[in-house]
């Protein structure tokens, strides 16, 4: 049984970003190769949207080290670099609250922006746009309050109204480079995940900074099933989303019931389960053994899910992954209802009404849907499939090795915590 461990540069990469290095290991600095080496690194670091908590490790192993002298010199030149992006982001988020606050309007920070304000420094957590959630009748007052902040929508008029009926967001830029998503609702109309928007505005709770106006955030479980939904839509691609997953879920006293429970109502049971998985097995991560096992998915979706050799394809270039890949991975991490769903809708030849403007065109003439429905693309999940299927009986003639191999816990577990949450000794 293998993981297909990553290669040595991502496995540098990996190691920085754990908390702490894997049990029996010193964690010492494997950076050979000089300044060459330094920048295979830091161009992995920026493809995964990590660089800032790379170059922040980075700077602390490396201090006194007279050996890494010149390395040592441009990390810390880089990590200045970065540091200056982050002062002017975390200048304009705060504009843009204190704005928005005296349009009385007092938005829910999602992803980055709260991740920043509570589990991250905003030095290890960047981020390239903020993301606020409003209730529905504040929409038209926070696109105002913004319009007014010097914000413009990114895409033509012809799709605002599509936006409201069929998204649920817009986005907004600012000229100097700044990008706002104002958003109405955790996820579209009609999807099969749906998360509980008053649910996540109830249980909202307020950090507190000095200098910095007072932000209200989901709580911690929230945010842990927020940022699964994401790695669901990105069919667990992004490596910034596991790293995030993982301090999340080191929140102390986190409510681990209250996460199973939300996460199963909104139908992320399975991605819930692949993606805690993938963060214990690269990041250390502990969370419930009944969520690490895959217990949520069949005996057949675990296996499934597992063909797919889910730590090689996070590693692997995501621009090199295609369309087919991408859909059939989702679909077994998928609960059983929502695939019969899926299959059915793709069946019908149903796309996505905003497909035009995804596609960078100003019209809905001007473009074809993206050919990821119908029978066509459905005869080439089954092809895809049994490629799959093949490949993993010529590697394992025998058939016999079971519905976890070379992913779930038989292969490698990273002291998961046991069934009620708690760590191991």
């Amino acid at each position: 049984m293998t993981l297909h461990p990553p290669a040595r540069p991502e496995r540098l990469l990996f190691d920085l970003c754990r908390v702490a290095p894997p049990r029996g290991e010193r964690g010492e600095l494997r950076l050979s190769g000089g300044i060459e080496s330094l920048r295979r690194l830091e161009a992995l670091a920026i493809r995964h949207g990590v660089q800032g908590l790379v170059y922040s490790r980075l700077v602390d192993r490396l201090t006194g080290d007279e050996d890494h002298a010149e390395i040592r010199e441009a990390v810390e030149a880089g990590l200045t670099r970065l540091r200056r992006r982050t002062t002017f982001r975390d200048m304009e988020q705060d504009r843009v609250l204190r704005g928005l606050a005296a349009a009385g309007i007092d938005p829910l920070v999602l992803k980055g922006g709260a991740l920043r304000r509570t589990v991250f420094s905003p030095l290890e957590r960047t981020m390239g746009d903020l993301d606020i959630l409003v209730a529905p009748d504040e929409v038209d007052r926070a696109l105002e309050t913004l319009h007014g902040l010097g914000y413009r929508s990114r895409y033509p008029e012809a799709a605002r109204a599509l936006f409201r009926e069929h998204h649920h967001e817009e986005e907004l830029a600012h000229p100097m480079g700044f990008l706002a998503e104002v958003h109405w609702g955790l996820t579209q109309p009609g999807s099969q995940i749906q998360l509980d928007l008053d649910g996540f505005l109830a249980r909202a709770v307020r950090v507190e900074s000095p200098g910095d106006p007072p932000t209200r955030v989901p709580c911690p479980e929230d945010l842990l099933v927020h940022t699964v939904s994401q790695i669901e839509q990105e069919a667990a691609r992004g490596f910034r989303r596991l790293v995030d997953l993982d301090r999340i879920a080191r929140t102390e006293g986190l409510d681990w019931g209250a996460v199973g429970s939300r996460a199963g109502e909104a139908g992320l049971a399975g991605f819930l389960a692949v993606s805690l998985r993938l963060s214990n097995l690269l990041l250390g991560t502990e969370a419930p053994i009944p969520i690490l096992d895959g217990s949520a998915l069949s005996r057949r979706a675990r296996r499934a899910v597992a063909a797919f050799a889910p730590v090689r394809r996070l590693v692997d270039d995501p621009d090199s992954a295609n369309a087919v890949e991408f859909h059939l991975f989702r679909l077994w991490c998928m609960d059983a209802a929502h695939r019969r769903v899926w299959f059915s809708e793709a069946l019908k030849g149903r796309s996505d009404p905003l497909h035009w403007v995804w596609e960078g065109h100003d019209a809905p003439g001007e473009a074809n849907p993206m050919g990821t429905t119908g029978l066509l693309f459905l005869l080439k999940l089954a092809v895809y499939q049994s490629i799959l299927v093949v490949t993993k009986l010529w590697k394992h003639p025998g058939g016999s090795a079971g519905a976890r191999t070379g992913f779930w816990l038989d292969s490698g577990p990273v002291y998961p915590a046991n069934e009620s949450g708690s760590t191991p000794p």
